[in-house]
């Protein structure tokens, strides 16, 4: 052996198939994670879009809610916030969807404690669906 092989060895054969190891053992587990991500939570029962929304007076705002569900027999809750210019939260109100077609517009009244400039969509919530969308 050389003064040369000496001192820069190559890695042993079994430090390589560890690290090989390790490296499929990490790929795979991330390709089963963006798996899971995909099949559980890519196709919600539920969701939600405000379409518009109508200033009615100081303490009262009207939202045009679109709701899209799985089937019509699936229940769902939804929420609504209005906002006033100085970025408050000034009304809140939860809006239950159990009958009617999957896709509907529903006409929200949320009360407000003053004068609202915007609504914003917390989004909508099914019983094996916790996560708002």
């Amino acid at each position: 052996m050389t003064d040369l092989q000496e001192r820069y060895r190559t890695p042993r054969a079994t430090t390589r198939v560890v690290a090989l190891v390790l490296i499929v053992a990490l790929v795979g587990s991330g390709v089963s994670f963006l798996a899971w991500a995909v099949l559980f939570h890519g196709d919600p029962k539920v969701t939600s879009e405000v379409a518009t929304w109508d200033i009615r007076d100081d303490h009262l705002v009207v939202a045009f809610l679109a709701v899209s569900r799985e089937s019509q027999f699936t229940e769902a809750s939804c929420r609504l916030r209005a906002i006033a210019a100085d970025h408050t939260v000034v009304g809140e109100v939860t809006v239950p969807v159990t009958d009617g077609p999957e896709q509907q517009s529903l006409e929200v009244e949320i009360r407000t404690e003053r004068t609202a400039t915007t609504v914003e969509n917390l989004g909508c919530t099914a019983p094996d669906q916790p996560r708002p969308r």
